[in-house]
């Protein structure tokens, strides 16, 4: 079951994801911050299934994953994003990855320790910790 925190963030990505152009298509867990009917949850892309995905109109995908701070140092996170963020067939257009603002530096030493730091689709999106916490 997916905490408060953890909900709260990925509203945040999905919000961010059609301000992107990005119709959300598959999301993970409750979605009554979508609106309308309730889409399907989301295939496994590599290892894991992420939070949510979304297609452009041209055919393009998004993928959000969001992270509670005791999640991105989990062994699941690293391969969630070396999944997500490898070259492949699929070229995902946006990997949108929220997490708490507070977690930063763990989220920027995670992305060096892949790789990671200069992947071109990834948008990270650091919630401030006082919107998570009420």
């Amino acid at each position: 079951m997916p905490t408060r925190q953890h909900q709260r963030i990925l509203a945040i990505l999905l919000k961010r994801m059609k301000q992107r152009g990005f119709m959300p298509l598959a999301v993970d867990g409750p979605t009554e911050c979508l609106g309308g009917p309730e889409p399907a949850s989301p295939v496994a892309f590599g290892r894991h299934r992420p939070d949510a995905v979304g297609t452009a109109t041209d055919g393009r995908m998004c993928i959000a994953e969001a992270k509670t701070s005791n999640d991105i140092t989990s062994r699941r996170t690293r391969e969630q994003l070396e999944d997500y963020l490898v070259a492949s067939d699929v070229g995902y257009a946006l990997v949108l990855f929220g997490y708490p603002r507070s977690a930063d530096l763990v989220v920027q030493n995670l992305l060096a320790s892949i790789g990671a730091s200069a992947c071109p689709q990834l948008e990270l999106i650091p919630v401030p910790d006082d919107l998570l916490d009420a």
